[in-house]
């Protein structure tokens, strides 16, 4: 994903990219806000056809989480119904934080992944002001709050064995 930084140009332009398949190919169900997964065959996955998106295809409905750059948005795509969720990235607040390597290595790596343990990243644009990346949306959370929840327990497991020992 190029950034385009802001200018009297591109203020209200709408500057679309994008490099992955539709959501035909996607391997999980989106017909309404999904609890489970269903998996297809991921090597024919990327057969489809590729889908430009732009913001006013989505009707955004909620806040999934927020970061230090930018929001996850709960959104659904007009055309179809299915829920997905939308990562937008602040452009200003990506350059600050010298995050624009890591974020088109980011978006490079959502475009060429098809793996069932991953979420799929349906598409990428972006305006002036943000960068937007569309993801199939997974109930259950963030998995880093899995993640550090875990390494509490493994650390109160491991420090209780030692006082017990």
């Amino acid at each position: 994903m190029k950034i385009v930084k802001p200018s009297a140009t591109t203020a209200s332009t709408s500057h679309e990219t994008h490099s992955t398949p539709s959501a035909q190919s996607n391997h999980r169900s989106h017909h309404s806000v999904p609890t489970a997964s269903s998996h297809t065959n991921p090597s024919t996955a990327g057969a489809d056809k590729k889908k430009k998106f732009k913001l006013g295809d989505f009707e955004i409905m909620r806040t999934l989480g927020t970061g230090s750059f930018g929001r996850v948005h709960l959104v659904k795509l007009k055309e179809t119904g299915k829920y997905y969720a939308m990562k937008v990235l602040r452009k200003s607040e990506v350059v600050r934080l010298k995050q624009v390597e890591h974020t088109i290595n980011e978006k490079h790596i959502l475009d060429m992944i098809q793996f069932p343990f991953l979420v799929h990243m349906l598409g990428s644009f972006q305006d002036s002001a943000n960068l937007y990346m569309v993801l199939e949306y997974v109930v259950g959370g963030e998995l880093f709050t899995y993640l550090r929840k875990s390494t509490v327990i493994l650390t109160c497991l491991h420090f209780n064995r030692d006082m017990v020992c």
